[in-house]
Parts: C-alpha cells; sequence; structure tokens
C-alpha cells in the first residue's frame, strides 16, 4: 500500500509540475506574440532587486552621477520598505525608518536630480534624501527619513528634469477615484501630475491632466510625454503624447493651467505589472512588480530585469 501510495504521490507531483511547465511555455509565447512590438525595442539594463526577498517594486531612477540603477519597493511581509542601489553588478540594501521606527509605507516612484531623491509617498507628499544617505560603504544599511514635503495630490509617481519635479496621482474608477474631471474631444479624466520648480515646492506650475491606471511619467526636452500604465492582469500601456497632443485648456485648477493629454500618438502594448519611469542613455527605464513574490507570474515570464525602451523608436507614428 505504502509503495502504491508513493506512486500515485510522484504522479500527481510530475503531472502539477508538466501542467505547470506547460502552462508557463504558453504564457510565454502568448507574451511574446501579444507583445512582439515591445520586446523588439526592448533592452533588459540589470536585475531588478529583491524579487525573492519580498519586496513589491514601485520605483526606478538612474542617477548619473555615480552611474546606478536606484529602485523603491514596500514589502509583501509587512517589514520595512526598502531603497536598492545597482552599481556595476553591486546591490546595496536601504531599510527605511522614519523617526526612528521602522517605516512600513506603501513608497511610490522615485527620482535622482540634483544630489536629491524624490520619493512618492502617497498622502505624504514627497521625501527629498540627500544622495549621501545612500552611501556605498555596507551592502545593507537603513536611512532615516526626513520630514515629507506635502503636495497638492496623492504622490503615486513622480519625474524629474533639471529644473522642475512632476508628481501623479493614479486613479481608478470606481477604486481609487481621484475626483480631479476634465474633458476634452470626449475624452475624460480623472487624475492630474503637477509640475513643481524644484527649487520651490511650495506651489504647483501647471498641471496636466492624465488618464486612469498611470502608473509612470516621463517628459523629454522636446516635450514628448511618455506613460506607463497598467492594472491586474491587463497588459501594460507605454504612451507617447508628442507636443501637439497635448491641449491647453481653458479651465484652470487652483488657479494654474491644464493642459490634457489627448489621444496617444503611439501605444506599446507589454507585459503586467509596469511602473515608474525614467530616462538612460536613449531609453525609456522601466521594471515591472509581476516577479515579486507577491504577485509572483512574472517569474514564470522571466520578468527579472530592469529595462530600456529604444527611445527613439517610440517615438516612431
Amino acid at each position: 500500500m505504502k509503495k502504491i501510495l508513493l506512486k500515485l504521490s510522484i504522479s500527481l507531483v510530475l503531472s502539477i509540475v508538466l501542467t505547470v511547465g506547460i502552462a508557463a511555455v504558453i504564457l510565454n509565447v502568448y507574451e511574446r506574440v501579444s507583445c512582439k512590438e515591445f520586446f523588439s525595442i526592448k533592452k533588459n539594463l540589470c536585475v531588478n532587486p529583491g524579487l525573492f526577498d519580498n519586496c513589491v517594486p514601485q520605483g526606478i531612477t538612474y542617477n548619473y552621477d555615480e552611474d546606478c540603477f536606484v529602485t523603491s519597493c514596500y514589502m509583501s511581509n509587512d517589514t520595512e520598505s526598502r531603497i536598492y542601489k545597482v552599481k556595476k553588478g553591486k546591490k546595496i540594501c536601504y531599510k527605511l525608518k522614519i523617526n526612528g521606527q521602522p517605516f512600513k509605507g506603501h513608497v511610490g516612484g522615485i527620482q535622482y536630480k540634483g544630489n536629491n531623491y524624490y520619493l512618492a509617498d502617497g498622502d505624504n507628499g514627497v521625501y527629498r534624501i540627500d544622495s549621501s544617505a545612500l552611501n556605498d560603504s555596507k551592502r545593507k544599511q537603513t536611512i532615516n527619513l526626513p520630514k515629507p514635503v506635502k503636495l497638492f495630490c496623492k504622490v503615486s509617481y513622480c519625474f524629474a528634469d533639471d529644473s522642475f519635479l512632476y508628481v501623479g496621482e493614479f486613479s481608478r474608477t470606481p477604486y481609487y477615484v481621484c475626483k480631479h474631471d476634465y474633458s476634452y474631444n470626449g475624452i475624460n479624466h480623472s487624475a492630474l501630475v503637477a509640475k513643481y520648480k524644484l527649487n520651490d515646492l511650495s506651489s504647483p506650475v501647471e498641471f496636466y491632466s492624465v488618464p486612469d491606471n498611470i502608473q509612470g511619467f516621463a517628459i523629454d526636452e522636446q516635450g514628448n510625454i511618455f506613460l506607463s500604465s497598467s492594472w491586474g492582469l491587463s497588459q501594460s500601456k507605454y504612451s507617447v503624447y508628442h507636443p501637439s497632443s497635448v491641449i491647453k485648456m481653458e479651465d484652470r485648477y487652483v488657479g494654474k493651467p491644464i493642459y490634457f493629454l489627448d489621444e496617444p500618438d503611439r501605444i506599446v502594448q507589454g507585459p503586467f505589472f509596469s511602473e515608474d519611469l525614467d530616462f538612460y542613455k536613449g531609453y525609456l527605464i522601466n521594471l515591472t512588480e509581476s516577479a515579486s513574490n507577491k504577485y509572483v507570474i512574472g517569474k514564470f515570464l522571466f520578468d527579472y530585469h530592469i529595462f530600456g525602451l529604444d527611445k527613439n523608436n517610440l517615438l516612431i507614428q
């Protein structure tokens, strides 16, 4: 009887492994076919850190002064949120504290500019962290967060250029409703991205009205806007808006102008769970949370990397 039970157990395990393997192959083939355009312009840049440590990646930025990638993550096991630095293949982990206590907040995007990191934290606004806090002395360190800078909205993602910081809210009706409702040409938006001067975060300069499900925002020197959007197991979208598709509205918000993002000039579909955006040497860089222990599915799709999408190719209509 024991031998029969052992054989049945082995057969069951092998059947499960075989089924999972076949499902993974089918899923990979589907992803490569349905996202063919995405994979044709994608380049893996480095390993996305923390995916096997219960980290759920949210933010990505490139520190051009140190030539390294920096990510932000919250934790699925209710421990301290983290920042990771990946420099020349070396991974450094910074656990976050606030007032000396473990910080377990759902951090969002992160951006580096002017010797500061800007870390999004929802209703709390952003933390402006001096880059010296992320030193290379040890592989594991802690950072005590400064007092957050409160901004106009719940900050989910952020982007910075040489002069401005852009912070945006995530809207998903009816789950996450931002109530900043604007319409143009029959298109309705309910979320805003606010633009602030880097040297004055007290009041926004202007706003951008953006669609639901936005996870990342970036704007280049020519005024082209790039958005990443995702929700659940729907394919991610990378949308490009040329300046002619960014419409100045008659409406104003808190006395400041609003620009409405009309129909995108190009959309590239990608794998699930896309997040924050930044630029790096001709690439629009991104990461996903799909291969985290929380969501798992990306492990079967080998979505383990911080990657870049060729920016010049994205701008082709």
